[in-house]
């Protein structure tokens, strides 16, 4: 068995190996924005040129959850959107108000000056972990993440409440490759892995593993599948739409 000195330092070694590990994570997100901005989306151009056009229709993955809404105006949470959401602005027949929020917003805001950039979209400060305080409960008509919400601290906690900023009967849409933890070897921010674990969406990490329907059942039912070899998983949240 350990000694309780040889615990406590073990844990105080393990703390310490996030934090940092962390931290240089979000340099390396700060950078790879700083490269994308100067040379132009650099091996993305195109996708480059879409984020920053205020006419860019909502991808067809994106439209079947804004197509089934009654209201014309619909308000949109993008979370970990990063200094440029990526979705589309705009739709046939209904007025897209999206809001994007990032906990880097500061450092992007720094870059867009830096480079001259003005979104048509600016992301806002805040963390996946805390939209409740944020916006409050019953807010937005679709909230959308794409490829952050396995950087989180706490992955199923910023999931609970993407779920409890949707107005009842909408949608929390998360679309994450699989398994990043492992393909990054748990460097930086990869400390989860989102996986399909017999049709059920998975979270695992260090700590242990969630089955995200049964732990966010309360508030929303959960499916998830593979589109073009990414997860993408949809919690509906219980309610009238």
């Amino acid at each position: 068995m350990m000694s309780p000195l040889k615990l406590v330092r073990t844990l105080r070694n393990r703390f310490l190996q996030l934090f940092a590990g962390r931290r240089a994570g979000l340099n390396f997100e700060t950078d790879f924005w700083d490269d994308y901005f100067r040379t132009r989306g650099g091996r993305w151009p195109e996708d480059y040129r879409r984020r920053l056009d205020p006419s860019t229709p909502l991808d067809p993955m994106h439209r079947p959850f804004i197509d089934r809404l009654k209201p014309t105006d619909v308000r949109i949470l993008d979370v970990g959107a990063g200094p440029l959401t990526i979705l589309g602005k705009t739709h046939p027949t209904k007025r897209l108000a999206i809001t994007a929020v990032d906990p880097l917003a500061p450092r992007y805001d720094t870059l867009l000056a830096k480079y001259g950039v003005t979104p048509p979209v600016r992301t806002v400060g805040g963390s996946g972990e805390a939209l409740v305080a944020q916006f409050g409960e019953d807010a937005f008509d679709f909230v959308y993440a794409q490829n952050c919400i396995d950087h989180a601290e706490n992955p199923v906690e910023a999931m609970r409440q993407m779920v409890l900023v949707a107005r009842p009967g909408c949608e929390a849409v998360l679309y994450h490759a699989p398994n990043e933890a492992e393909t990054q070897e748990y460097t930086g921010l990869h400390q989860w892995n989102f996986t399909l674990e017999d049709g059920r969406f998975v979270v695992t990490g260090r700590q242990g593993k969630t089955d995200v329907a049964e732990a966010l059942r309360d508030i929303g039912d959960c499916t998830a599948r593979l589109h073009e070899g990414w997860i993408l998983t949809v919690i509906r949240k219980h309610g009238p739409a």
